[in-house]
C-alpha cells in the first residue's frame, strides 16, 4: 500500500495545457515507448493527452484511446502514419494507464498493461521533432483534455508487455539510460513541470509566467506508483 502524497495535474477541457520546448532533441529512431496515467471525465469531445511530433495520444468522441504514430517520409516524399485504438471506452472517471511501444516492425497499444491493438509500422525512423515542441493536455492549444494526468514517461527503447506491467506501478529514478523524458508531477505547486530525466526538458504550465485560466491546476490524488 502506498502512503505518500501523490500530486497530479488537472485539466478543465476548456483551455488548459502544458507545453515544452525541447532544449535537447529526443534521441528516438525506430524504437520508443510512451506511457502515462490518466483519468478522463465524462465528455463526448475529441481530446489530446500528449502530442509530440512523432506520437499523439488522445481520446475519440466515443471515449476510446487513439494513438497516431508518425514516421519520416518515404522515398516518394509521402507521410507514413499509423493509428491504433483501444477496444474499450476509457472515459469512465477511473484511472487508466496507456502505453504505446514500437520496435521498428510493429507498434502495440497497451491499456492498463494489456495489449489492446497491434499494427505493422514502416521501416523508417519516427518523425523527428522539427519545431522541438510538445504539448500535454492539448494538441497545439486545441482539443483540450478534461481530467487528470500523471507519470508521463518517454523511452528510446521498445518496452515489452512484461516490462510495462512491472514498471507502470513503479516510479522511475530519472537516470535510467533509456529514459529520455519523465514528468512525475511531484511539484505540487508552481508553473513549471520538471523533466526528471537527464535531458531536463522542463515544461511550462499554460502560456504565461503568471497564474491564469489557461493553466492546469495541481491536485492530490491516490498514489499510482510506489
Amino acid at each position: 500500500t502506498c502512503s505518500y502524497e501523490n500530486h497530479v495535474l488537472s485539466f478543465d477541457g476548456d483551455n488548459d495545457f502544458t507545453g515544452a520546448e525541447f532544449k535537447t532533441l529526443l534521441a528516438i529512431e525506430k524504437q520508443a515507448t510512451y506511457e502515462l496515467w490518466f483519468k478522463a471525465s465524462q465528455s463526448n469531445a475529441e481530446q489530446i493527452l500528449l502530442d509530440t511530433t512523432g506520437i499523439t495520444i488522445g481520446l475519440n468522441a466515443n471515449g476510446n484511446a487513439v494513438v497516431n504514430v508518425k514516421f519520416e517520409k518515404n522515398n516518394q516524399n509521402e507521410n507514413q502514419n499509423v493509428s491504433l485504438s483501444s477496444n474499450i471506452s476509457v472515459r469512465d472517471n477511473l484511472w487508466h494507464h496507456i502505453a504505446i511501444s514500437t520496435n521498428g516492425m510493429i507498434a502495440i497499444l497497451y491499456m492498463d498493461g494489456n495489449g489492446n491493438d497491434t499494427i505493422a509500422v514502416p521501416d523508417s525512423k519516427l518523425l523527428a521533432s522539427e519545431n522541438k515542441l510538445f504539448f500535454i493536455g492539448s494538441s497545439d492549444k486545441a482539443k483540450f483534455f478534461s481530467g487528470l494526468i500523471d507519470e508521463i514517461r518517454i523511452w528510446n527503447s521498445s518496452k515489452t508487455q512484461k516490462e510495462i506491467q512491472t514498471f507502470m506501478r513503479v516510479s522511475s529514478k530519472g537516470n535510467e539510460t533509456d529514459l529520455i523524458g519523465y514528468y512525475s508531477m511531484y511539484e505540487a505547486k508552481g508553473l513549471v513541470l520538471h523533466d526528471l530525466s537527464n535531458n531536463k526538458n522542463d515544461a511550462k504550465l499554460g502560456n504565461s509566467d503568471e497564474v491564469n485560466q489557461m493553466q492546469p491546476v495541481w491536485l492530490i490524488a491516490e498514489p499510482l506508483t510506489r
